[in-house]
């Protein structure tokens, strides 16, 4: 049975497979319009210097306001709105604010508020009596954050941000540049577009080749098919990648942990845990 057989005996045309695929655009429209409160962050960090440097542990001492500690890790806090609504101050709830830990026995050393995307956010950091790091903010729009940075002496990926926010419930650790991937409407559209690149061969080749038997016309589907195939990824890769550069986490002066911490509110209390060697 071949194409035209098919397309004659269901009406399985081009004017369905477009009416298809906006049918499924609409319903992908629809669903990414519906109201959703997501705060999310990411971290970069790196240990300045640690005992994880084995060659160097039993001749190396690090000290911090002459406290001795295990290391010094450097990290990048970004913390957005993720979502399409408005995280108000008034979304924290009291019991469970939002906070920076680290694991039990590490500490913050020093920290600072790096930028902001819009001054009027207020954002700030302050030293809970646990020893994490409590932040707070006046409102957060989509699409902007803030940035932190903090000296602990904790490992490169032990810093956390936990707490809970009104329907926002808790923030979401993920990657501000997200990686394509070809999930399901990657794959819906692909296959559709695929129908439509060789259902418009079909249509168009009809009456030069012999039908889908000649070798001339498989060629000229597949590469009607392959072209529908790399223009769906491209605009799909297009609109995914580009969502990075929509953030706005306002201008750091300088994001090197060897510029000085003038500006920076230091920890008194550097007390951590013995470290343990294993």
């Amino acid at each position: 049975m071949d194409w035209q057989t098919i397309t004659s005996t269901w009406g399985f045309n081009l004017a369905f497979l477009v009416g298809t695929l906006l049918a499924v655009y609409a319903l992908y429209l629809t669903f990414k319009s519906r109201p959703v409160s997501r705060l999310a962050y990411d971290t970069t960090a790196s240990t300045i210097v640690g005992e994880q440097q084995e060659p160097f542990r039993r001749s190396l001492k690090i000290t911090f306001e002459g406290v001795d500690v295990p290391r010094a890790t450097f990290a990048n806090i970004f913390i957005w709105n993720d979502g399409n609504q408005t995280i108000r101050r008034s979304d924290i709830t009291p019991k469970k604010p939002l906070r920076l830990t680290l694991p039990e026995g590490e500490k913050f050393l020093q920290y600072n508020l790096a930028s902001m995307a819009d001054e009027a956010m207020d954002a700030s950091m302050s030293l809970s009596e646990d020893g994490s790091l409590t932040v707070s903010f006046e409102y957060i729009e989509p699409g902007q954050g803030f940035v932190c940075e903090i000296l602990h002496t904790g490992e490169s990926s032990s810093l956390n941000l936990i707490g809970v926010l009104i329907s926002a419930k808790s923030p979401v650790k993920k990657s501000r540049v997200p990686v394509y991937t070809l999930n399901y409407w990657a794959w819906m559209l692909t296959l559709v577009g695929v129908a439509a690149g060789w259902s418009s061969a079909d249509i168009f080749t009809a009456g030069y080749f012999e039908g889908m038997t000649s070798p001339t016309a498989w060629f000229a589907y597949g590469s009607i098919a392959l072209l529908a195939v790399i223009i769906i990824g491209s605009v799909r890769a297009y609109l995914t990648l580009r969502k990075p550069h929509k953030m706005d986490f306002g201008k750091k002066a300088e994001a090197s942990p060897l510029r000085t911490f003038t500006d920076w509110t230091v920890v008194s209390d550097t007390t951590p845990s013995p470290p343990e060697h294993r």
